[in-house]
């Protein structure tokens, strides 16, 4: 019997002792906070072109400050450029014409017309002549491709001015008629339009930082070819800074938008930093992969993030931060 009341007693005991130490943890909870273990995150933005061709231009490193809008690097387009010169000058000419419309014919512009037009056909045959030869030269090859590619530039060009000669005479002969003007009206339209388009295209070429901040990385250098879309580089805005933790679904309740926090990280140890929730997720999911035990894994948490003043730039992306929720 006394055998037994010592099992009882030491039974007992145990679950006194056990009962005690759940006490102090949780009432340790409850004065504390609770404390969970992230991630220190910032903005990030790619510096990533719309067009493909050959980065002849990088004003940066890493590490290296980058102010928003500011050119930071450039790729060679040079047929975008040709592109936008040659609507530049349509437009211009469409526009000449259309006030030569508006102001009427003159007898001595009839015959500078028609000089012009002599001009105009002159060169347009020389420049049809000089593709054909230069073609059958290509075949035999005896010239390189690029050099065909100019003369059939220059024939298409001839022709063209050879059109808008014809045109301008055939004008002055016929008389500013109101049909004429109005179909030079939408003439000049089209072409204000393939003028921007242009200009757009031109623009494409100088990567413009898309945000203030420091850069993380580059993934080409000067003279690369890079593709459409492929990242150029990649810039952090370390202003925008702050913690992501996961809090457990059962302790959700116990935090809101606005609520204070500590942070401390491993680099400062001893110094708190305050923060402030800014965050909360609106859709539960399980606890990351990297949690270490299978159960924990199992739990639904809700991302929470905890935003940082970091004026000081003590706060780098990936650092391990401790977060205390009162």
């Amino acid at each position: 019997m006394l055998t037994g009341r010592k099992k009882l007693f030491s039974a007992l005991a145990f679950v006194l002792a056990v009962a005690a130490l759940a006490a102090v943890l949780f009432f340790r909870e409850k004065e504390d906070g609770l404390t969970a273990t992230g991630m220190i995150e910032i903005t990030k933005a790619e510096l990533t072109p719309k067009v493909g061709g050959y980065l002849v231009r990088r004003d940066f490193q890493e590490g290296d400050a980058v102010e928003a809008g500011k050119v930071i690097a450039v790729i060679d387009r040079t047929d975008y450029e040709l592109g936008f010169m040659q609507a530049k000058e349509a437009y211009r000419s469409a526009l000449a014409l259309l006030d030569d419309l508006y102001a009427g014919s003159r007898s001595e512009e009839t015959a500078s017309l028609a000089a012009a037009l002599e001009v105009a056909e002159r060169a347009m045959n020389k420049a049809v002549s000089d593709f054909e030869r230069f073609e059958r030269l290509y075949a035999e090859g005896a010239i390189a491709a690029q050099q065909l590619e100019n003369y059939r530039l220059a024939m298409v060009s001839g022709t063209g001015a050879y059109k808008q000669a014809l045109f301008a005479y055939q004008l002055a002969l016929d008389g500013s008629r109101r049909d004429l003007i109005r179909a030079q009206k939408h003439t000049v339209a089209q072409l204000d339009y393939a003028l921007r388009a242009a200009k757009i295209n031109l623009e494409h070429t100088e990567l413009k930082s898309p945000i203030n901040g420091r850069v993380l990385s580059k993934n080409y250098e000067t003279g690369e070819f890079v593709q459409p879309g492929a990242p150029i580089a990649t810039i952090g805005d370390f202003s925008d800074c702050w913690v992501k933790i996961y809090v457990p679904s059962t302790h959700l309740g116990r935090i809101k938008h606005g609520q204070e926090a500590n942070v401390m990280i491993d680099s400062y140890p001893g110094r708190v930093f305050p923060g402030v929730i800014r965050q909360i997720a609106e859709q539960a999911e399980f606890t990351p992969r990297q949690t270490i035990t299978k159960s924990e894994r199992a739990n639904l948490v809700f991302a929470v993030k905890v935003g940082l003043n970091n004026e000081e730039g003590f706060f780098k992306p990936g650092m391990p931060a401790e977060v205390i929720l009162p």
